[in-house]
């Protein structure tokens, strides 16, 4: 049975609703918070990454790394927030708090940008924590001041840790590098079955934004279950993107297209940490390469 690495936060429910359709293709999926690294090692042939993650692969990893499904894209603020001690209210109060990150994690790659954008220095004393399970104590235990999170870890976190807050300089995140894509190896899977598990997910996408908050809530309770208003929290931050939607981002040549926001992922990466430079064949390759292309818009 083939295995696609996800995330364990509300945005894959989609897949959650699939899991009995997907068996019968022969496709099974594994929450991991080692998507990157098991791409790498070659524990996966397949995992969704966000475009931060994937602009930090490439030069790891061979041609036979593709895309072919941009499954989701955030909206407004976005599904991940920072949650910080309530002291903490400005861009040079957060870069000077402890502010815990998880391996393999997205975390740091959105904290350097923003500070990158507000002009300050490569912050070096991140907390590093193992996954984000571990986020709730060390905030209890006041190891850290502040985290990046999702729902519904944002919620719990705000509920039980008294004096802590959303960060209202939130909106300074550069959101374009938190679509969600995904890279799978061309040699590990064909375009048929790719297609066939993206039009079951995306139909379960569907489905889920027509249910009641009571029933989100009753069906995903890990997933749903600490929020009051589940189906408005999905609405407000994030968008599971429609075959056609998909595609019109991985091959659109727009300021809001998949491979102009990885070209600007790569120049963030050159300029603030001096990570060589990605050829943009090479992103433009992630799509095109062969027939790829032709496969997505059929």
């Amino acid at each position: 049975m083939k295995t696609i690495a996800i995330s364990d936060w509300l945005a894959y429910a989609p897949f959650w609703a699939a899991k009995d359709e997907l068996k019968k293709l022969g496709v099974r999926f594994e929450p991991s918070t080692r998507r990157v690294s098991g791409l790498s090692n070659g524990q996966f042939k397949a995992a969704m990454l966000w475009n931060y993650q994937l602009a930090g692969l490439l030069n790891a990893v061979g041609d036979d790394f593709i895309v072919s499904w941009a499954f989701m894209e955030p909206v407004g603020l976005g599904a991940n927030r920072i949650i910080a001690r309530s002291w903490i209210k400005s861009l040079e109060d957060l870069f000077n708090s402890r502010i815990g990150v998880c391996r393999d994690g997205v975390e740091q790659s959105l904290f350097e940008h923003m500070f990158f954008i507000a002009n300050f220095e490569q912050k070096r004393d991140y907390v590093l924590l193992r996954d984000r399970t571990n986020y709730l104590t060390a905030l209890r235990e006041s190891r850290i001041d502040a985290v990046l999170v999702p729902q519904p870890e944002r919620s719990r976190i705000q509920k039980e840790i008294i004096g802590t807050e959303v960060f209202e300089e939130n909106g300074h995140l550069p959101h374009y590098g938190l679509y969600v894509i995904l890279v799978h190896r061309r040699s590990e899977w064909n375009f048929d079955e790719l297609h066939e598990i993206q039009k079951i997910v995306s139909a379960k996408a569907a489905e889920l934004e027509a249910l009641s908050d009571d029933d989100l809530r009753a069906n995903y309770p890990g997933l749903f279950g600490g929020l009051e208003k589940p189906m408005q929290e999905v609405r407000s931050t994030l968008h599971w993107m429609s075959p056609h939607e998909s595609t019109q981002y991985l091959l659109g040549d727009t300021e809001n297209s998949f491979r102009e926001h990885l070209a600007r992922i790569a120049a963030y990466r050159v300029a603030r940490f001096g990570s060589a430079p990605l050829d943009f064949d090479r992103i433009t390759g992630l799509v095109a390469a062969g027939d790829v292309a032709e496969e997505i818009k059929g």
